[in-house]
Parts: structure tokens; C-alpha cells; sequence
């Protein structure tokens, strides 16, 4: 686990869950949550293991489809997507603003 401040990149477990078909990202508990800022981020095998391991079993319970990494910048204390496509799936549909949800913001 990374602790705040101390790395620039990362990795996150990221998926879809099966019932709504949003994007979800494991958490440190090993629930998995809409919002991209409870994301557990991984800087190390052993978090990497612990995270397939968490994705392996939400398959297996039929609560997500296809969990897999994607590469994180942290800015602002917070998981930036390193890739295009993953930027995309965090802020929602691109077409249709009334849909979406973005995942950086967190009701309070």
C-alpha cells in the first residue's frame, strides 16, 4: 500500500459490476466502491497479489466482470489514470453528460 506523498504512479484493481455495469475499483477492505478515491493503490507485488486475489473472488461471487490494472498518476493526493481509455471510464459516458458519474466526486 502506498502511503500519501511518497510515490507519483501506481497501479489499481478496476472492473465493472455486474449488476448496474459500472466501473468499481477494489478497495483496501476488499469491497469495491464507484469512487476512484477509495481505490486501494498498489506500488508492489504483494499489494498486486492481494488485489488479484480480491478480483478473483468478486468474479467467483458474481459481483464484478473482468476486474484488471490500470496504470495511476497520484495528483492532488488523488488517482489520475494514466491512459485515455481509463480516463474515460472514471468520468462516464462521453456522450450523454445526464448519464454520467463521474468517480472523482464523492457525495459527502
Amino acid at each position: 500500500m502506498i502511503k500519501p506523498g511518497k510515490l507519483s504512479t501506481a497501479k489499481i484493481l478496476t472492473a465493472n459490476d455486474l449488476h448496474s455495469g459500472g466501473v468499481v475499483f477494489a478497495t483496501a477492505n476488499g469491497d469495491w466502491s464507484s469512487f476512484i478515491s477509495q481505490a486501494l493503490l498498489s506500488d508492489n507485488a504483494d499489494t498486486n497479489e492481494k488485489l488479484e486475489t480480491c478480483g478473483q473472488h468478486a468474479v467467483e461471487r458474481q459481483l464484478v466482470v473482468e476486474p484488471f490494472f490500470i496504470d495511476v498518476t497520484i495528483e492532488n493526493s488523488l488517482p489520475r489514470p494514466v491512459r485515455f481509455r481509463e480516463q474515460l471510464r472514471v468520468n462516464g459516458p462521453s456522450v450523454q453528460t445526464a448519464f454520467s458519474k463521474p468517480a472523482f466526486r464523492e457525495v459527502a
